[in-house]
């Protein structure tokens, strides 16, 4: 048949050819991808903030244990005074000593304990017509003998203080006139039934040794506070020995330290993250007791 054998054009059935970054195949790859990249990116993030928690606890918990361990260093040198102390009011109190042997008694406490710069025993008289006792020894072998000199122990307040009391207690820092113009901490103990008070004087500087080499570790900042809060030693410029660190506070705006001096006067131990006002930093502050001598360290690390 005529024209059976004509080819019949064949229409192109396969339309626009799909551009390769419209594939499905692309597309899946560049989701896989993008998926993957957020989890890692997750996985970074979350292991950084467990590093740097890791890292901030860290360094809090070593803040804490160096206070700690310094508030402990600095007790058990108070703690051998306040011995020391018991044992020679008991000896003054029990052994009816001559005025001679009381004065060699100090003597011999000042030169043996550690830490002593001098001690003092005052000894109302045991019977009328009896005489009265006050002198101090100093480890220098100074000798004042506040009844010659006409001073009044009695009018002091320090005095009053201690016969009234029923433990020892240590005074805040003073500086020492008897003692020949240096600063000194004292601890004050009285002596049974009202008899008088014997007390032994500790250089201020011995005081503050077992926590000022902490000041040069880098970063820290390091307060001692004496029981009614004087400052004794601080890396804070200019407030040791003049301040109460409430007094610092009110004055500075130091407010973020508020609490640590509440911690201080209240004899317990605390711990805070906070923001310094001073330096904008964080700062992890520690708050230590030294031990029940109503002293108490302050140690700040950013």
């Amino acid at each position: 048949m005529a024209g059976a054998d004509s080819e019949v054009p064949i229409a192109d059935l396969s339309g626009e050819r799909v551009r390769w970054y419209h594939s499905l195949r692309t597309r899946i790859a560049l989701w896989s991808g993008l998926l993957t990249l957020l989890f890692l990116l997750a996985v970074t993030l979350a292991t950084a903030w467990y590093l740097r928690r890791e890292i901030l606890d860290s360094a809090q918990r070593d803040t804490r244990a160096t206070t700690i361990e310094a508030a402990g260093r600095l007790d058990d040198r108070l703690r051998t005074l306040t011995i020391a102390t018991g044992n020679l009011a008991r000896l003054v109190a029990q052994a009816g000593l001559e005025p001679a042997q009381l004065q060699q008694a100090q003597a011999a406490v000042a030169e043996s304990v550690p830490g002593t710069a001098g001690t003092l025993v005052v000894l109302e008289p045991s019977a009328p017509g009896a005489s009265a006792y006050a002198r101090y020894v100093g480890r220098d072998g100074r000798v004042r003998d506040f009844l010659a000199d006409g001073y009044d122990i009695r009018d002091q307040a320090w005095y009053q203080r201690t016969v009234a009391a029923r433990d020892g207690w240590w005074s805040e820092p003073y500086l020492n006139r008897t003692a020949g113009q240096v600063w000194m901490a004292t601890y004050n103990l009285p002596l049974p039934g009202g008899q008088g008070m014997a007390s032994i004087d500790m250089l201020l500087e011995d005081v503050v040794a077992p926590v000022e080499s902490l000041a040069h570790l880098p970063g820290m900042r390091v307060t001692l506070l004496a029981p009614e809060g004087t400052v004794a030693f601080s890396t804070i410029a200019g407030i040791a020995l003049r301040d109460t660190l409430q007094a610092y506070i009110d004055q500075s705006a130091r407010h973020d330290l508020q609490w640590a001096a509440n911690a201080a006067r209240q004899r317990s131990p605390a711990h805070l993250a906070h923001q310094d006002n001073e330096t904008g930093q964080l700062r992890f502050t520690a708050v230590e007791p030294v031990g029940d001598s109503g002293w108490a360290l302050l140690v700040g690390q950013t």
